[in-house]
């Protein structure tokens, strides 16, 4: 079933700024030879959980009570230990953080209170992580900084996280089958392993650069070294065994992979990646090319990028991998969200986040009947991510609003995913690829009648906004081939009889808020919008949008508003 590769490899380099023993890969790294391209779930090698954005929120350090994101992260593990223990005898063998493990939302800058502020929560975030260290997780908590936590000097950095976790958590572990290949604290990388019978499992975790240009975008970066290292690791680890995924760990997403990653989401966001890099014919993004970007590193030293065609970056890096799975937060999109996952060149994830989900930009998809005060926690949630001794890997969605430990049968969020080992022809990525799941998708249907209703009707999205609005439209809910979930709706109001358009709308679903598997669907039936409109006649026309771009069938109706 698996074999072990004779090929030679040039031993990996490790530069760490902590001392330990230098380790290249060994026979241990065996070649995974796929007997099957299902996955097999009797016999799972390794399981482990991919989460982020825990957001640990505290004013000081002596607060600890009240704080709800503290249960709301042990609950994430619960439930990815309960989820796990379903098909793995030896249950969660691992945890990963993309980023953001605390809030320290005291200003951008050094304000007073905000390094005492990320202390406290860094120490709150380690409390949970030491009582979950006689699991089966043990020491295998492997974490990355994110924009939060780069505003505070305690948390800003892979140096922080190894001075507080201590060194279990970053050296050679036998009792958790850790190895350290390479740590670099000061630039802020790590590439560890788990060994889990003969096989090996690889991660890299890239920290982030963040800082501003001199038009307010925010800077993300990587250190140029942290990019040789990065290639250097890949190419030995895939060289070895190209069968097997190499699990890669960063806050913000590769631009344009999994949902959060897009050009319009990080436009929204004012955010200025290095992965620009990857399209400079962008109309949004052309004007900043060839420019220098001047940023702040952790040590107050001034760097710049330049943004140009050219330019080495983790998103042109990644392609030369078809073995990279990579693991991202920041977005906080849900996870009922099928754009949750991408394969391109490689396959990318977004991790959702165990505090609250989102799914901007707002400005464009606006609403004014659903009220986000009491959805936004709904769909927490996180990976649970499997691999068979195949290499085959099912994924999991894992909801961790649900209550655990009354329903332990109710985790799941929809369908899983699953997917092939590594094949040479790169024919393992083409099942989740935007390609694929646009041919097999179906557009959703609108049936019913469109009701408006003359009245006086009040704004459920944001109630600080004091509009008036005197007309109720209402219409069946689309359906939909995916557990009719509805990306957008589109709405067009014309003069009546006649094709001058008055007003468009683009009207977010309620996606965001839908939390869905096979036990349960909270979709409203319902779909409901609220317009303001002078004096006249009016036809209003009203169509649904899916995830992929498909769009329904028009239903019309008409009004007079006096």
């Amino acid at each position: 079933m698996k074999k072990i590769l004779t090929v030679a490899v040039a031993a990996l380099l490790t530069v760490s700024s902590v001392s330990f023993a230098t380790n290249t890969l060994k026979p241990i790294d065996a070649e995974v030879i796929a007997v099957s391209d299902t996955f097999d779930e009797n016999n799972i090698a390794i399981s482990f959980g991919a989460i982020s954005d825990v957001h640990i929120q505290k004013n000081s350090y002596a607060e600890k009570d009240g704080d709800y994101c503290l249960p709301y992260f042990r609950q994430a593990l619960d439930s990815l230990i309960t989820q796990a223990n379903v098909h793995d005898k030896d249950g969660l063998d691992a945890v990963l953080v993309a980023g953001d493990l605390t809030e320290v939302n005291v200003g951008e800058t050094n304000q007073a209170g905000r390094n005492t502020r990320s202390a406290a929560e860094i120490n709150a975030f380690t409390d949970v992580v030491y009582e979950y260290r006689d699991t089966s997780i043990g020491t295998n908590f492997i974490t990355t900084p994110g924009n939060h936590d780069w505003r505070g000097i305690y948390t800003r950095d892979l140096q922080g996280y190894y001075d507080l976790f201590g060194r279990n958590y970053f050296t050679d572990s036998v009792a958790d089958g850790r190895k350290e290949y390479r740590l670099d604290l000061e630039r802020g990388y790590r590439h560890t392993s788990i060994t889990k019978g003969t096989q090996e499992f690889h991660f890299i975790v890239l920290q982030p650069y963040f800082g501003h240009d001199s038009d307010d975008k925010i800077v993300y970066a990587h250190d140029p070294v942290v990019l040789d290292y990065l290639e250097t690791d890949l190419n030995a680890i895939t060289t070895r065994n190209p069968n097997a995924y190499v699990y890669v760990v960063t806050h913000v997403a590769p631009v344009d992979t999994a949902r959060g990653s897009e050009y319009e989401w990080r436009n929204a966001k004012n955010f200025l990646s290095e992965g620009l890099m990857k399209d400079p014919e962008d109309a949004i993004y052309s004007s900043r090319y060839n420019q220098d970007y001047t940023y702040t590193d952790i040590n107050g030293v001034t760097k710049t990028i330049k943004v140009n065609a050219d330019g080495r970056t983790v998103r042109r890096i990644l392609p030369n991998y078809p073995q990279v799975m990579t693991f991202a937060g920041h977005s906080h999109c849900p996870l009922n969200e099928e754009r949750s996952i991408w394969q391109g060149d490689f396959t990318a994830l977004s991790t959702a986040s165990s505090k609250y989900t989102t799914d901007y930009p707002d400005d464009k998809y606006i609403s004014n009947t659903i009220s986000l005060k009491t959805s936004t926690e709904r769909n927490r949630g996180g990976l649970l991510v499997q691999v068979d001794v195949n290499g085959n890997v099912r994924i999991t969605r894992v909801n961790f609003s649900r209550n655990y430990l009354v329903d332990k049968s109710n985790l799941v969020i929809k369908d899983v995913w699953e997917l092939e080992a590594p094949k040479a022809d790169k024919s393992h990525l083409n099942k989740y690829s935007r390609a694929t799941r646009v041919a097999n998708n179906e557009a959703p249907v609108m049936s019913g009648a469109v009701t408006l209703t003359a009245g006086t009707f009040s704004n459920l999205y944001d109630t600080a906004d004091t509009t008036v609005f005197n007309v109720k439209l209402s219409a069946p809910a689309a359906t939909d081939d995916d557990y009719n979930i509805i990306a957008y709706y589109n709405i067009k109001v014309y003069k009546a009889g006649t094709s001058t358009l008055v007003k468009s709308y683009t009207v977010r679903s309620d996606l965001m808020y839908a939390d869905i598997n096979k036990n349960e669907n909270t979709l409203r039936k319902t779909f409901e919008y609220l317009l303001k409109l002078n004096a006249g006649s009016y036809d209003v026309k009203i169509q649904a949008v899916d995830e992929w771009d498909a769009v329904s069938n028009w239903l019309t109706s008409t009004i007079t508003v006096a």
